[in-house]
């Protein structure tokens, strides 16, 4: 005798048929077009960036050589801000530098005048600017170098003797230390050993700072009266003895204008003795 199942609810029903599709291929893109999604524009979106933050905001820039000895040490790596004095047009100084490389090149845009703030540069200002010296070939040195401002538009000052005379006043000159030797850097790139004398200078109202002479290597100690024109100041090295300076360019009746400071040096990020770390000069304030 044959019954007949009904199928419960514990009975399974058969799984519905279905078809399954791979899915479509990814269309090939071409290798030019990969190389400038996934590189080229990434990596130049960031480079751009760079250059327009160093040009017209914060700079950073290694000092290998002692002109500015003792206040900065050769390997410090000093904080530049470049809106101190108002505000380039980005990529408005006279080159263009390519990050993490030492390539630079002119630039087009080299003659657009910033737009200024305040009164400029202060006595006392440690600051970052293109040397306007001529060389012997009639080139423009362009080198990019750090020194204190010491006369302001309308100052007068003369050295005798290594006394700076500003307005006709000598800079106070409070000494510190004698007997001291140190090997350094000469900015001719030669090194050599050498007894240093230490003191504290302040002209006026200005802050006091550090300098150091090199006493039995007389260098630049002696210069004529100059009287700055608007937009004109004179800058020299903390090492008044080793540091090309707006005291050799007055002999040319050359001097560094506003156009061509580029920035205010206020403190260190970092700072290498060859390759070992002086981690007392991390994060430094300058002055």
């Amino acid at each position: 005798m044959n019954f007949l199942t009904v199928p419960t609810l514990s009975t399974p029903f058969p799984a519905a048929m279905t078809t399954e599709f791979p899915p479509p291929p990814k269309p090939k893109i071409p290798f030019h077009k990969m190389l400038w999604k996934e590189w080229i524009k990434p990596v130049g979106t960031v480079l751009l960036l760079m250059i327009v933050v160093r040009s017209s905001v914060i700079d950073w820039n290694d000092v290998p050589s002692g002109s500015m000895l003792p206040t900065i040490q050769i390997g410090d790596r000093v904080v530049v801000n470049k809106l101190a004095y108002g505000v380039q047009i980005p990529m408005g100084g006279p080159y263009i530098e390519v990050p993490l490389t030492p390539w630079r090149f002119k630039n087009p845009l080299r003659d657009v005048p910033m737009i200024r703030w305040g009164s400029g540069p202060a006595r006392g200002d440690i600051v970052t600017f293109w040397s306007p010296n001529v060389l012997r070939d009639g080139s423009v040195d362009g080198r990019r170098l750090i020194k204190r401002v010491v006369a302001v538009p309308g100052d007068t000052l003369e050295v005798r003797e290594g006394v700076v005379y500003l307005n006709n006043k000598p800079t106070a000159f409070t000494e510190t230390g004698t007997g001291r030797t140190e090997t350094v850097v000469r900015e001719s790139g030669e090194r050599d050993t050498r007894p240093v004398r230490d003191g504290i200078e302040q002209a006026d109202a200005s802050p006091a700072h550090y300098v150091q002479f090199i006493d039995g290597r007389p260098n630049l100690r002696d210069m004529a009266p100059v009287t700055l024109k608007p937009d004109q100041y004179f800058c020299m090295g903390d090492d008044r003895d080793d540091s090309g300076d707006a005291r050799v360019w007055a002999r040319q009746n050359i001097f560094l204008n506003r156009e061509q400071i580029t920035g205010h040096a206020f403190g260190v990020a970092w700072s290498l003795d060859g390759w070992s770390p002086r981690g007392d000069r991390f994060f430094k304030k300058l002055k």
